[in-house]
């Protein structure tokens, strides 16, 4: 680790360690991007409702800014692995960017592709994380593969809808991703931040092995 005059930890190597110091301002930014085609429309100085557009941009960049920022910060923690790596920083980073301002600009197509790429970045982090871990997975963070499924898969449909069901993709991304992200993250932490439980369960039992799989089953289901 970097240290700098005063023994602290230089701002680079802080940055790795939380990387979401980087991402939620993007997150914040995107936000605004969202709500602008409302008062645009509202306005009327914009045709067309933005409904879908302002759906896209809070999920895909708002949203998914603030989980890649929380993922890449706290997985290595949970998993005991090795943090964040520069190159996957500036990788994530730049797509994360490159996604709201797309999606704003209402290039929607190039906004999806680089939606894809940023969920595939985010899920070869968690698998390299998996591989070089010191600790299991809480059983609750079997919805995290749920998560990027539902993101790869829904923005591959988006691209290439069915026509037999030709909202699949978009539900899949606007209802599927976040809400299996946050059962991932607030159903083991939720607890800990409401009830004031210290301590966290145990990883590498039996049980919790088949409790991690039962709660992807359930993930699937859902």
């Amino acid at each position: 680790m970097t240290v700098s005059a005063h023994g602290r930890p230089s701002w680079g190597e802080t940055l790795l360690e939380e990387p979401f110091r980087l991402f939620f301002p993007i997150g914040v930014i995107a936000t605004f991007a969202g709500v602008v085609p409302w008062v645009l429309y509202f306005a009327g100085t914009k045709s067309g409702y933005p409904g879908y557009g302002h759906g896209m941009v809070q999920i895909q960049g708002f949203e998914m800014a603030f989980a890649t920022g929380f993922l890449m910060t706290a997985v290595p923690r949970f998993l005991e692995a090795r943090g964040t790596r520069p190159w996957e920083l500036v990788c994530g980073l730049s797509l994360c960017a490159a996604t709201a301002l797309a999606l704003s600009l209402d290039y929607a197509v190039a906004g999806e592709v680089l939606f894809l790429a940023i969920s595939l970045h985010l899920s070869v982090f968690v698998l390299r994380r998996l591989r070089g871990r010191g600790d299991d997975p809480p059983p609750y963070f079997a919805f995290l593969p749920i998560g990027f499924l539902s993101a790869i898969l829904g923005a591959c449909l988006i691209l290439w809808p069915l026509a037999t069901l030709p909202r699949l993709g978009e539900l899949l991304v606007e209802q599927g991703v976040m809400l299996s992200f946050l059962l991932a993250v607030g159903s083991h932490l939720g607890p800990r931040l409401i009830y004031g439980h210290r301590g966290f369960p145990e990883t590498t039992t039996p049980a919790a092995h088949r409790r991690l799989c039962r709660l992807f089953g359930i993930g699937l289901l859902l």
